[in-house]
């Protein structure tokens, strides 16, 4: 035993991966592992075999081309019978979140651990296999280790929309799904995506508060890159116009392109605070972020500054479904959970046919917890 473990240690990638799948097929068809027995998890393998735990995923998906295996999404890879044997698509996720996917605990966490968990949910109940690819969190992407991983689709998740990168998916015929359609160009190369709903929030919450007679307005964004933070900032002051405000200060608009949660949370709140100390300070406020631990914190700060939301200031933000956030602020909510299973239909079919192109939409509506006030 541990003289075949240390061969499979030994030599390049691609050979450990044609040692692991040849040693756990020969284990099957001693009995070692029978009919219903789960095999080793991709960490389990990993720390056995001293090997990268994607390494063991693609040994994985290949031992399971030549044997029949049944992928259970959230409880693992189990020894099928031969009438159970069909083949499952692989679906590869990458980019940062991908990479979020390998820290335990993950699941639980807010907006991306959303997102994640709505997404295995989805290929479990539709009977795919849902795998994370990692160190895929940086451009420029390591192309021949994308491949590598054999995915029938990937997914790729906060991430910025390189072309070239996009370019050389297509070269490749590696289907691909976009978590948002960047700046636009990306219907052009004929990859899929998914809308962003930035754009409907700000036009709808604009609206809104025109319509309750608020005058001086902002938005405190919070994005992944500064590309999107300026897109945003041009759309804000667009949509105020279209809206029917006549003057909009350009310090109305508040940009992050944050680095890490920590960030995240620490800004802002101070930059809410930092709009009502100007001398002319917002009635209303929009804020761009879906981290439930910045609302709070939000509403905690203007707590401490004696306001009360809904009265003397008004503010709406983000959220998703299925993701508590306690506190007393009217929010569009993300259904990611109907997003991710249309994200997977999606890429079940451009597994198959992948000349298609999806535009899909992220089911939103609008919990109002009272926090826009009516002015005059």
């Amino acid at each position: 035993m541990a003289q075949t473990i240390e061969k499979v240690k030994r030599g390049s990638r691609e050979s450990a991966i044609d040692r692991m799948v040849d040693y756990l097929g020969q284990a099957i068809e001693a009995g070692e592992y029978r009919e219903g027995d789960r095999l080793p998890s991709r960490s389990e393998l990993s720390k056995q075999f001293g090997i990268h735990p994607g390494t063991a995923g693609v040994a994985l998906k290949r031992l399971g081309e030549k044997l029949p295996l049944k992928f259970v999404m959230g409880k693992g890879v189990f020894v099928a019978s031969a009438e159970q044997e069909a083949h499952t698509i692989s679906l590869g996720v990458l980019g940062r979140f991908a990479s979020l996917a390998e820290h335990e605990g993950i699941l639980s966490d807010s907006y991306a651990g959303a997102l994640l968990k709505n997404l295995i949910l989805a290929g479990q109940s539709l009977g795919c296999h849902v795998g994370f690819i990692p160190n895929s969190d940086q451009l420029p992407l390591d192309m021949d280790y994308i491949a590598s991983f054999d995915s029938d689709c990937a997914i790729m998740l906060g991430l910025p929309k390189d072309a070239e990168t996009i370019l050389e998916f297509k070269r490749r015929k590696i289907p691909l799904i976009l978590d948002r359609p960047g700046d636009g160009s990306v219907a052009t190369l004929g990859m899929s995506f998914v809308r962003d709903v930035t754009l409907e929030i700000i036009r709808r919450s604009a609206r809104m508060f025109y319509e309750q007679g608020h005058r001086r307005i902002a938005m405190v964004a919070v994005d992944s890159t500064d590309a999107s933070g300026e897109r945003w900032r041009k759309e804000f002051y667009a949509q105020c116009v279209e809206a029917g405000f006549s003057d909009v200060p350009r310090d109305s608009f508040r940009l992050l392109s944050y680095k890490n949660l920590s960030e995240h949370l620490t800004w802002v709140g101070d930059e809410v605070l930092a709009l009502l100390d100007q001398p002319n300070p917002p009635t209303a406020i929009y804020c761009r972020t879906l981290q439930p631990q910045s609302v709070q914190l939000i509403a905690q700060k203007l707590a401490d500054r004696g306001l009360v939301l809904g009265q003397d200031i008004s503010l709406v933000a983000e959220s998703v479904k299925g993701v508590p956030v306690d506190v007393p602020v009217s929010m569009f909510v993300h259904d990611y959970a109907t997003l991710m299973r249309s994200v997977v239909e999606a890429a079940i079919t451009l597994a198959d046919e992948p000349w298609h192109v999806f535009c899909l939409d992220i089911p939103l509506t609008f919990d109002d917890r009272g926090s826009v006030a009516r002015i005059g």
